[in-house]
């Protein structure tokens, strides 16, 4: 019989918490960057329009025009079921198995998004808080 180890359990599921929170941060900072008035005003989607498909290790991080602006979700590996809501659901509701695989491709999705939004002023805003570091 396997024993469970609770200890590990704790450290596994804090740092689940921890990449969740990260994860949340980042998504919600550019979808407001990406809800600027300059950004959607060059642009006529229709409602619930998939404006930009990115793929990541078997699941798609999209983003979609809906009447607040653009949302930023996460659908499964058949581009179907939604599974976490960017700003909508914040990081609680990102599924564990989820989070991995998003986290490790956060900075490829927002490179990403920078590219296809360049009014968005993401890389500025980006390289503003990166350099707090080092300060």
């Amino acid at each position: 019989m396997n024993n469970i180890d609770c200890e590990r359990f704790i450290r596994g599921a804090e740092e689940i918490d921890r990449k969740r929170r990260v994860i949340t941060r980042v998504i919600t900072t550019v979808e407001a960057l990406l809800c600027q008035k300059t950004v959607i005003a060059s642009h006529k989607w229709k409602y619930q329009e998939t404006v930009l498909k990115i793929p990541i290790g078997g699941l798609f991080f999209v983003i979609k025009y809906l009447k607040r602006g653009l949302d930023c979700c996460i659908l499964d590996d058949q581009g179907q079921d939604h599974l976490w809501w960017g700003s909508t659901n914040y990081a609680d509701s990102i599924p564990a198995k989820v989070v991995p695989i998003v986290y490790k491709n956060l900075s490829e999705i927002v490179e990403k998004i920078a590219e296809a939004f360049p009014k968005a002023g993401i890389y500025s805003y980006f390289e503003f808080f990166s350099k707090q570091v080092n300060t």
